[in-house]
């Protein structure tokens, strides 16, 4: 488990890695939409986790910068482009774990850890997804 950590950790950034991961959570969305399930009813994304989701837009939007957002979509050039937040890691983990602190957010079940990393996954903005990703690696 702990090689897989490391190996997640070397790939984090790796365009074929996030370009993988958003295949994942495309092909899960599309079979839970086939088989009448979707992902965010209620009957398979607790309360808190649709919680935490929330507060993290809501954290991330506020602190967002538009200038370092438009630096990195320009870096970042992809298509189609994936908005940003303009949070560089450190202000966004500073975020992560303020609002995991105020939320009291814990995992009880090896089913809520993937659920919440596919939800976190399926949010807009890359710095959304990049909570997820520091999720499954810890």
């Amino acid at each position: 488990m702990r090689s897989l950590a490391l190996v997640l950790c070397f790939l984090r950034y790796s365009p074929l890695f996030i370009a993988w991961l958003g295949g994942v959570a495309e092909a899960y969305n599309q079979e839970a939409s086939s088989s009448g399930v979707h992902p965010s009813s209620s009957s398979m994304v607790s309360r808190k986790i649709s919680t935490l989701c929330k507060r993290i837009q809501v954290e991330f939007r506020k602190n967002a910068n538009q200038e370092k957002a438009a630096y990195m979509a320009n870096y970042m050039r992809k298509s189609p482009p994936t908005p940003y937040h303009g949070l560089q890691s450190p202000e966004r983990r500073a975020l992560q774990k303020q609002v995991v602190e105020e939320t009291g957010f814990t995992i009880d079940s090896r089913n809520e850890y993937e659920t919440c990393i596919r939800e976190l996954w399926k949010l807009p903005y890359r710095e959304e997804k990049h909570f997820g990703i520091d999720l499954a690696l810890q």
